[in-house]
């Protein structure tokens, strides 16, 4: 990898830009994991309030989620757009910072662009090439399918390759299935553009879960977002064609 492409992926958007927080962020532990973690402990994603939440979930992650606010019982993606206001609406909740295990009635609630684009802008501040990345994972250590996401690449120079990173924090971040949640084996991900061709080609090796009816054009939508996260541009899923 050129130094011109890493120096490419420690440039910002506006959405990974960290403005009056870049003391704050750079306070952070400096080891992936740490960070990985963190970011996963003040987030929930909107999913969990309408799904059955596991036992192992509640008592090791989330706490109880009969005591979330109801009136917080939504997704709150179109608030937290930018990692600015991400920070800013962890710390508002929460003044004591990013916290270890934070309580599930002080995290903020959004879905996996959002903490990639907040892992993003953490790496970067710290001088850590990353990108985001929006496609598919298969959650499972072996599924049947791949499931719309987003997840994170970030240059380790130690071994010199993109390292695939997942922080959206509602699945275990132990190495349940003997590798790290922040260093995940390359098939458990495909992006965007290797599912478009997977279709296209009928070399897909497992189905596709896609929010549309017709499996193309829901990995079309993902194509348009993941371009332009490979361009620092990590447009919030609304903002596409």
């Amino acid at each position: 990898m050129n130094d011109k492409m890493l120096q490419r992926y420690l440039e910002t958007s506006v959405y990974t830009d960290v403005g009056p927080y870049r003391d704050f962020v750079l306070s952070l532990p400096d080891d992936i994991a740490s960070i990985g973690m963190l970011v996963c402990d003040q987030i929930t994603h909107p999913s969990m309030y309408f799904t059955k939440v596991s036992p192992y979930l509640e008592e090791n992650y989330y706490g109880k989620f009969l005591s979330y606010p109801k009136h917080r019982f939504k997704n709150e993606d179109e608030l937290f757009i930018t990692a600015v206001a991400m920070i800013a609406g962890i710390l508002r909740l929460d003044s004591a910072g990013f916290t270890k295990n934070r309580d599930v009635t002080k995290r903020i609630t959004v879905s996996c662009r959002q903490a990639s684009v907040l892992f993003s802008a953490i790496l970067k501040a710290k001088g850590i090439p990353c990108r985001s990345r929006a496609g598919f994972m298969d959650f499972g250590d072996a599924g049947e399918s791949y499931m719309e996401h987003w997840v994170n690449e970030y240059w380790d120079f130690g071994e010199s390759r993109w390292v695939l990173a997942d922080v959206d924090g509602y699945y275990e971040y132990e190495p349940r299935f003997g590798y790290s949640q922040f260093d995940l084996p390359r098939r458990k991900f495909v992006t965007a553009s290797e599912a478009w061709l997977g279709l296209r080609k009928g070399t897909l090796h497992k189905k596709l879960d896609v929010f549309s009816d017709d499996p193309l054009e829901g990995v079309c939508e993902y194509l348009f977002m993941d371009f332009h996260a490979l361009m620092n541009n990590e447009i919030f899923y609304s903002y596409q064609p």
